[in-house]
């Protein structure tokens, strides 16, 4: 037998790299295997529709969302009285001289083809110049129709080539609304244009109380991102209907915002479109709407003014507006976006439903009078007014450049009772701002004897609101016609 020898075992002992070739060839084994298994295990995807329903409810809506951007010449004596309400939503530099333009942007959408564009009032307060721009990136002048200061509302119509139209998006309802429910809303947050967010209803029949006496109430709360740029905005439900108009945020709180309900909205239509007041026309009659399903539907006839023209034309109580001028009449919007466009002496064809037949009818639009604003708040508040204008608020150092002036009380009237003074500057009266004789004449001009009216005053520092009561009402009868359209 061999001795065993101390390198014997040395000497038997493979060589490195002979004993490395095994080790790598199973760990490529290994490896393969590995390879294998993850290919078997890879998940297919789904190749389902991506078209969630905020996608389908942007695509469907976005062409109705408008850009609104707004210049306003600053006047810095105003500012350094400290009246100067500029919105939210402005970009404004130090320094500014006085005449320097400042811009601010909003958002709005479209609630007829015919381009009228529902906003907040504030986005549009106080502006000089108001550009409305399109989905399509196009820009159009739009001018103010009328202004809810109370419930922060503003309807625009935008100047539209002949024969134009814009997509407008339905309104849905609110008073069905669900916590929970998914909400969208479209908008213009710090100028991006065409932001889509969304989250769900976290909340309804919120109020918010500012500054000034202002409150809103019935609103909606939203945790959906809404910023500043958002205002005027819609929010939508997930079938593309605007169930509420976006209008105000907690700046000390996130995922919190707020909307005016669509219902809300509904309500205020007929005054922000009322013909008989801002184009001075009527057909002598009043209407409601039609309920179908539970959702409002097309105006109903629900009184007649005594020898109107819709009286004399054959129109009765009950009937059911279907078409005027051959356009079809879905929602009370479509009737006063017609009369919207029509003078005194214009000739307008409208289609009533009746019982179970259908009746064309002709009827002549009649004017009413535009009453004279400076007689009627002589006669109504008991002040004299005249409109500021620059030359006149520097003169007397007024503390508004724009509104009303007042330059005499007289004694025992509501405005003495109120506590107006020579050099008041009135601002606002009702619901809305007023900066001529004519805006007054339009506020005051259906109050009754005895009503009280907000009204907004500004006298040296100082701006507030306050109440103006009317004078009880006396003998004489107030004119029937009215109280119809």
């Amino acid at each position: 037998m061999r001795p065993y020898r101390g390198n014997d075992m040395q000497e038997r002992k493979l060589p490195p790299v002979a004993l490395a070739r095994p080790v790598l060839g199973a760990a490529a084994a290994v490896l393969a295997i590995a390879a294998a298994t993850a290919t078997a295990q890879r998940i297919a995807p789904l190749n389902q529709d991506r078209h969630s329903p905020v996608v389908r409810v942007f695509d469907t809506a976005r062409g109705a969302v408008v850009n609104i951007s707004t210049t306003r010449m600053v006047d810095t004596r105003s500012r350094f009285f400290g009246f100067d309400d500029l919105p939210d939503d402005v970009f404004l530099l130090p320094g500014l001289l006085p005449g320097t333009p400042v811009n601010s942007l909003g958002s709005g959408f479209v609630i007829h083809p015919a381009g009228y564009v529902v906003t907040n009032e504030h986005v549009i307060r106080k502006a000089d110049e108001i550009t409305v721009i399109l989905a399509d990136g196009t820009s159009h002048p739009a001018a103010v129709i009328s202004t809810d200061t109370t419930h922060d509302l503003a309807v625009l119509q935008v100047d539209l080539p002949d024969g134009a139209a814009l997509p407008a998006l339905p309104l849905g309802r609110s008073d069905d609304l669900m916590i929970g429910e998914t909400v969208i809303a479209i908008g213009n947050p710090k100028g991006y244009r065409h932001s889509v967010t969304s989250g769900v209803v976290s909340a309804l029949n919120r109020d918010l109380r500012f500054g000034n006496n202002v409150q809103y109430t019935g609103l909606i709360q939203t945790d959906a991102s809404i910023n500043p740029g958002n205002s005027g905005g819609p929010l939508l439900n997930v079938n593309a209907e605007v169930i509420g108009i976006n209008t105000a945020i907690r700046p000390d709180a996130q995922g919190i915002g707020f909307a005016i309900s669509v219902d809300n909205f509904r309500q205020l239509l007929p005054r922000l479109l009322d013909y008989r007041r801002i184009h001075r026309v009527q057909l002598g009659l009043e209407f409601g709407e039609e309920r179908t399903a539970g959702a409002p539907g097309r105006p109903i006839v629900t009184a007649l003014a005594d020898d109107g023209p819709a009286g004399r034309a054959g129109v009765q109580i009950g009937d059911v507006i279907e078409a005027m001028d051959d356009q079809p009449v879905a929602t009370v919007a479509d009737l006063y976006v017609c009369m919207l466009q029509k003078s005194a002496g214009d000739t307008v064809a409208v289609r009533v439903r009746r019982g179970g037949g259908v009746r064309e009818l002709r009827l002549t639009v009649e004017g009413r009078p535009r009453p004279d604003g400076e007689a009627l708040a002589r006669r109504v508040m008991g002040a004299a007014l005249m409109e500021v204008t620059g030359d006149l608020a520097r003169r007397y150092r007024l503390p508004l450049a724009r509104g009303l002036v007042v330059t005499e009380v007289d004694p025992g009237s509501a405005a003495a009772a109120t506590g107006l003074q020579p050099r008041d500057v009135l601002f606002e009266i009702g619901q809305s701002r007023v900066a001529t004789l004519d805006d007054i004449a339009l506020a005051l001009e259906d109050l009754p004897a005895g009503a009280a009216i907000r009204i907004g005053v500004a006298r040296g520092n100082v701006r507030a609101w306050t109440v103006l009561r009317t004078a009880p009402p006396d003998d004489e009868p107030r004119p029937r016609e009215r109280e119809y359209h």
